[in-house]
């Protein structure tokens, strides 16, 4: 609309009946959300420098469930509707210091890990005792919650930990056993961890196929919301299992989110490239219900963090936030390969797989929501991320300084005349000064290749290629299907703006129009549409009248004023074959009657239009 009229309107944008101005700040809030949380991952990587700074910040994230965990505790014991809204309250959830419980549960998602890695972390029994304490308080947060992937994570965060502690179980046995342990050892005992793992997985699913879980299928209340949540969640799968088929199943307890799923992929589908736009999904959900699912009016996020990327960004925006993910998993797991294979990991690298852990659970229960959509999340998981890589540098940094004192003290025997030597001259090679050139170099290029990405020209060009289709592809949409004048006529709500109230002029009834004007039309089998028309003004303008007419947002003609006289302008819709469209009036020039002293009419008048007609 802005593109083709010379103001805005504030139309409604959807079905739902959402308006311009709602969906222009929906959008620049997710927006920022994006660019705020990107930015405070290269803060944090900027800012952290040290070890230090780094057990700073974990201290600090781990200090600040306090506080969540008091709200919490209030509002169960002796305010419900403390910082918390009616529904929740009814629902026996709390939020605590979050959006909604279902925000806080995405905080526990991320500090779960964080506890335990401290616990290991700690040498003193009673701080360990202490930490463990403390999680079994923010466990019982997660219980407050309600939140059912926070209970999820919490038990794939353990697994997680089981799996690393058997693996260095085995290493161990391997190492007091076999001396030296060679290639086939450790592909042994990978071996062994995969089988655990494997039975695992098959003992659940012999559970699944048992009676063990019909009790669950009987309606209890225990009073504990996240108890008699996951109690029901399993009781309607496993009766709906044994009844209709595991698909069925996964519906029956999804609470509608296949749906959203399927939305999101039908959104994909129609714009591959580009998807319908960054935070547009919440926008377009609506209009596709009517297209797919009629009936069905829940209006909300996707319920899976890469669907919603995939329907919003397409397949472009998809691979970006795939391969950042992939750079950040990449750099964890080669710190811990090279660090094991130097025997150089230490009690600290803990602090590390925790919020390494935390990040991997995250992205892995992304699955069954988009948890980053609350801001709040959204800055505590780029923290998590910047922690990786503020880390993972520090100690780069603190290693590389250790190799260099340790080189330099093993020069002690060079000559101190050498060392003396000018630095202008060439240095020879085995030198102490040649030597010392070459670590500070090393030392400084591994430092510096943390922090810079640098492009060749294909990997420009590609890129600048990937923009510039990506910008293109959702550009065309918006001034197609995506547009409100396309979807107004689509599915059936109407935008008309700009019309006055009907008037008579010599028994012919005609309406005035403002500078811009717009109303939808039901199309008959005739392809010549009447635009009855006549423009009166009475400003002497140096640039003369013009006014442009759209079908949709296509223009199809341009009229010149030439006189005051009424003027049946035909339009050409054989190429408009759709069931309704939108006709848009738009004029460069308006005035206001009274401002020219011929009535007390304070109305911007354009041009008058006669009724619409079609004609064979």
């Amino acid at each position: 609309i802005p593109l083709i009229t010379s103001r805005f309107y504030n139309l409604k944008v959807n079905s739902y009946g959402h308006n311009a101005t709602g969906a222009i700040i929906w959008t620049l809030r997710y927006l920022f959300y994006y660019i705020a949380g990107f930015g405070l991952i290269f803060i944090v990587f900027n800012v952290i420098k040290s070890k230090r700074d780094f057990f700073i910040s974990f201290a600090v994230l781990i200090a600040s469930s306090f506080p969540v965990i008091l709200v919490g505790l209030y509002q169960k014991y002796f305010n419900a509707g403390f910082g918390n809204v009616s529904f929740w309250v009814n629902a026996g959830r709390v939020n605590s210091t979050f959006t909604d419980p279902n925000a806080l549960g995405s905080y526990i998602i991320l500090l779960f890990p964080l506890f335990i890695a401290a616990a290991i972390f700690f040498k003193k029994w009673y701080f360990k005792i202490l930490t463990l304490a403390y999680l079994l308080v923010f466990v019982y947060l997660a219980f407050l919650s309600g939140s059912r992937n926070a209970f999820l994570s919490i038990l794939l965060s353990l697994s997680i930990f089981a799996i690393i502690g058997v693996s260095i179980f085995l290493r161990y046995f391997l190492k007091k056993k076999i001396k030296k342990p060679n290639s086939s050892a450790y592909l042994s005992a990978g071996i062994v961890v995969l089988i655990i793992i494997i039975l695992i997985s098959a003992f659940i699913g012999l559970l699944l196929g048992t009676d063990v879980f019909k009790p669950m299928t009987e309606s209890r209340e225990t009073g504990i919301m996240l108890v008699d949540r996951v109690y029901k969640t399993v009781g309607v799968y496993y009766k709906t299992l044994k009844t209709e088929g595991f698909y069925k199943a996964i519906e029956a307890i999804s609470s509608g989110r296949e749906i959203l799923w399927q939305q999101a992929l039908f959104m994909f589908r129609d714009h591959p490239v580009s998807g319908v736009g960054q935070g547009a999904y919440f926008i377009e959900l609506s209009d596709y219900h009517l297209k797919y699912h009629r009936g069905f009016h829940l209006i909300d996020f996707a319920g899976n963090y890469y669907l919603q990327i995939l329907s919003e960004l397409g397949f472009v925006g998809t691979v970006l936030v795939l391969f950042i993910f992939f750079l950040f998993i990449k750099k964890a797991f080669g710190y811990f390969l090279v660090r094991n294979s130097r025997s150089a990991l230490k009690r600290e690298d803990w602090l590390l797989a925790g919020i390494v852990i935390s990040f991997a659970v995250m992205a892995a229960v992304f699955m069954l929501g988009p948890h980053t959509n609350f801001i709040e999340v959204q800055f505590l998981f780029c923290l998590v991320l910047g922690l990786i890589i503020a880390y993972i540098n520090a100690s780069s940094r603190e290693s590389l300084n250790h190799d260099f004192r340790n080189e330099i003290s093993e020069m002690k025997t060079v000559k101190v005349q050498e060392a003396k030597t000018d630095w202008k001259v060439p240095l020879k090679p085995g030198s102490f000064k040649e030597k010392i050139s070459s670590i500070s170099g090393q030392r400084y290029l591994n430092t510096a290749s943390l922090k810079q990405m640098r492009f060749d020209l294909a990997s420009l060009i590609a890129l600048v290629f990937i923009l510039v289709s990506f910008t293109a592809a959702l550009t065309y949409s918006s001034v197609t299907d995506l547009s409100i004048n396309y979807k107004q006529a689509q599915y059936s709500y109407e935008n008309d703006y700009g019309f006055y109230g009907e008037e008579f002029e010599e028994g012919k009834s005609f309406r005035w129009t403002a500078k811009d004007a717009s109303v939808v039309l039901s199309r008959t089998k005739s392809n010549r549409l009447i635009i009855p028309m006549k423009i009166v003004s009475p400003v002497d303008y140096r640039i003369p009248n013009f006014i442009r007419i759209y079908i949709d947002n296509t223009l199809v003609k341009i009229i010149k004023a030439k006189d005051d006289k009424w003027h049946d302008i035909e339009i050409d819709l054989k190429n408009f074959p759709k069931k309704r469209i939108t006709v848009t009036i738009s004029m460069n020039h308006s005035w206001v009657p009274k401002e020219y002293g011929i009535s007390s009419d304070t109305r911007e008048l354009g041009v008058k239009v006669g009724t619409l007609r079609y004609e064979e």
